[in-house]
């Protein structure tokens, strides 16, 4: 249906790849617009002609046509000089931004993009065009518009050499020279390096071979340097002579000065999804990604791949007795030294706290992997000065081999987990290479399972509170659950300490069971007490929020302790998410039908795309206390908090930062709209008893 033909708005989205065809169509139909799409260049042409669509997102590299010609081509077809083109290009370089508009684009966007973003981007491109077209068609509404889009223009009477240029085009230019004419004006503020540049794509423009359509930059007299936008169209005679040249000039700098910004932060948030906030290696997601790829170059060239499990000796007393900050200070200092011991083509990772991992390709040598374990060690042999302290570290190292141990990062991971925990066995600082016969671990766990067994029998579990602030009112408005073990032996142990695991020998469903009905029971207590009604948050592992028996689980657990639904809330991990999103979907629908609400816990350490946050039936996230505990000191740490926290209030879902220590960090989350919290500010997770000394205070 052509343009006159229809009531809605087309958008003509090109790209090869049908992923990011299909986030674009969606994100834009979401917008309301009607969309139509194009695998190539070619197609994107026929389509133009047929549909003479509104606007047209198109990709750069394509097989056939990439977008530039593809663009240029449109650029000089009836209807196609004025039509809004936003160019999608997966490549960041500043210099393929020049040329996306060298070749006659609207604007840009790189991948990936932020699929709301990509939908006000639309709208800016058609609303400026509509501006522009109304201005070619009206004088007056030129002059206003001008005022509002910082728009100059000028005309030539080619016949009768005459030139005529506005008052906003000499501000533009800083020219208001009387002895200065006709196209010697425009050409006396153009940068010395682009004065022949602008001459030849006039003279061109008027040989009918090109359009006068393209960015460059002018000097001020005071020398300032500034970018514009120029454009003109040609008017011709029926013999085909050009008769007049009318032109816009528009200073852009302010927008390319936006756009670089913009740049800039999508690189950095790029970095910060695939790289280790406090060491700058490589994450997780990132290491698995390498990891991929290794493996399919090792499958052709017949050599080996390895990975080093490393885990620092005995960190956890740096931290307990220095401080976090020193300990993570050391982690940085260790980080520097093991990336010495790394290749150019190899990959060294953080996975979290005092875990790291390197990744060794192409090994032709059965021992390459252990020279390169023996130079880890001498490394990190060598006394580290930290905060004016002498502090010593060492690493046992676990190693598994590709193909001899496995094939996926899952399998060769749990080989040189086992192979790690045999060298800590066996005196720490050191290394052992995977092999079938290690089963002290697995001895190990079956103790200790043994005796969680045994916890759930004897009443050993506990639960404890941490109370949820108001920070903006001061009152406590919910509480999150945390189960506790009082281990005969080891004393309180934390859920970090058997959580995992219950979930590896199965115990998470019976723990699951006893904390819902536990607490449940609990908050209903606490309301026939005469207490406020509270918004109890309890923990869902990713495992069990994977099980059919959670959904009976929870209707059980409500309706045996009789408390309304509304008051039980569900949190889950951001990173659990992302491993079925589908199966996700349905059972947090589930739970909300129920009358249970969904927070997402952790949030910010994940990975999940904001459409698959779109997605869920979620209410609140949550501010991991990773991001939390510097963000008076931390600059990374401000910006995805305040970023979190702006995405929430974008989505009308609720915020609540965890780990609220000091003041400082209550006055910035107060700042930046975060209303709820909790942290040893307010409270400590505290037995049932003295948490109802807490909310009497």
């Amino acid at each position: 249906m052509k343009k006159n033909e229809r009531s809605s708005v087309l958008i003509l989205v090109v790209d090869d790849e049908a992923f990011m065809r299909s986030m674009m169509e969606e994100a834009l139909e979401e917008d309301g617009f009607e969309v139509t799409t194009a695998t190539g260049g070619q197609e994107a042409l026929e389509k133009f002609q047929a549909l003479e669509p509104d606007a047209i997102l198109l990709d750069i590299n394509m097989p056939d046509v990439d977008g530039f010609e593809v663009c240029r081509t449109i650029r000089q077809q009836p209807g196609g000089l004025h039509l809004p083109i936003l160019m999608v290009t997966g490549d960041g370089e500043k210099e393929m931004i020049h040329r996306t508009f060298g070749s006659g684009a609207t604007d840009f966007i790189a991948k990936p993009f932020n699929p709301v973003v990509l939908g006000y981007r639309v709208r800016y491109m058609l609303r400026a065009t509509e501006v522009l077209q109304s201005l070619r068609h009206n004088q007056e509404r030129l002059m206003l518009a001008q005022d509002i889009a910082g728009l100059g223009y000028w005309d030539w009477d080619l016949v009768n050499d005459v030139w005529n240029f506005s008052t906003k085009t000499k501000a533009i230019l800083k020219s208001d020279a009387p002895d200065l004419d006709g196209f010697e004006v425009l050409l006396r503020a153009v940068h010395p390096d682009e004065k022949d540049a602008v001459r030849v794509t006039l003279e061109r423009a008027l040989a009918g071979e090109t359009q006068f359509n393209f960015e460059h930059r002018i000097v001020w007299p005071d020398g300032q340097v500034r970018h514009v936008h120029s454009q003109a169209g040609i008017k011709r005679d029926p013999l085909d002579r050009p008769v007049q040249v009318t032109g816009t000039i528009h200073d852009i700098t302010d927008r390319r000065l936006t756009e670089d910004q913009l740049y800039e932060k999508e690189m950095h948030l790029n970095y910060l999804a695939y790289h280790d906030a406090l060491t700058g290696l490589p994450n997780r997601l990132l290491f698995q990604d390498r990891f991929q790829h290794a493996i399919s170059r090792a499958k052709r060239s017949r050599k080996r791949v390895v990975i080093l499990f490393l885990d620092l000796d005995r960190f956890k007393k740096v931290n307990d007795s220095l401080g976090h900050e020193i300990g993570d200070q050391l982690l940085r200092e260790v980080a520097l030294r093991l990336k010495s011991c790394a290749r150019e083509e190899d990959t060294l990772a953080r996975l979290g706290g005092d875990e790291f991992v390197l990744l060794l390709e192409e090994l032709d040598q059965e021992n390459a992997a252990s020279v390169v374990a023996k130079k880890v060690i001498a490394q990190l042999a060598r006394t580290f000065e930290v905060g004016g302290f002498q502090l010593y570290a060492s690493a046992s190292i676990g190693i598994g081999v590709y193909p001899d141990n496995g094939e996926s990062v899952e399998e060769l991971m749990k080989c040189a987990d086992v192979a790690m925990y045999r060298a800590k066995e066996r005196g720490r600082n050191g290394f052992q290479f995977y092999t079938p016969d290690m089963n002290a671990r697995a001895q190990e766990l079956l103790l200790l399972e043994n005796s969680l067994r045994q916890a759930l029998s004897k009443g050993q579990l506990e639960i404890y509170y941490q109370p949820q602030l108001d920070m903006w009112t001061g009152e406590f408005f919910g509480a999150e659950a945390l189960i506790r073990w009082n281990h005969p032996e080891k004393g309180l142990l934390l859920p970090a300490e058997f959580l995992s695991l219950a979930e590896e020998t199965g115990l998470i469903m019976s723990l699951t069971e006893w904390v819902l009905k536990t607490s449940c029971r609990q908050n209903q207590l606490w309301q026939e007490a005469g207490f406020q009604p509270l918004v109890l948050a309890v923990n869902i592992t990713p495992r069990m929020f994977q099980q059919p028996e959670l959904i009976p689980m929870v209707s059980k657990a409500l309706e045996g302790s009789g408390l309304d639904p509304r008051y039980l809330e569900l949190e889950v991990t951001e990173s659990m998410i992302m491993q079925d999103l589908e199966a996700t979907i349905r059972t947090m629908e589930e739970l909300v039908r129920m009358g249970v609400s969904i927070s997402i816990d952790d949030f910010g350490t994940g990975y999940s795309s904001l459409s698959c946050l779109r997605q869920l039936p979620i209410k609140k996230l949550k501010i991991d206390q990773l991001f939390v505990r510097d963000i008076s000191s931390n600059p990374n740490d401000v910006a995805i908090a305040a970023s979190v926290i702006a995405l929430a209030n974008s989505m009308n879902l609720g915020v609540i930062a965890e780990g609220v220590e000091t003041k400082e960090q209550l006055k910035f989350l107060q700042d930046q709209g975060c209303r709820q919290g909790q942290g040893f500010l307010f409270s400590r997770p505290l037995p049932a008893a003295e948490v109802e000394k807490v909310f009497k205070k």
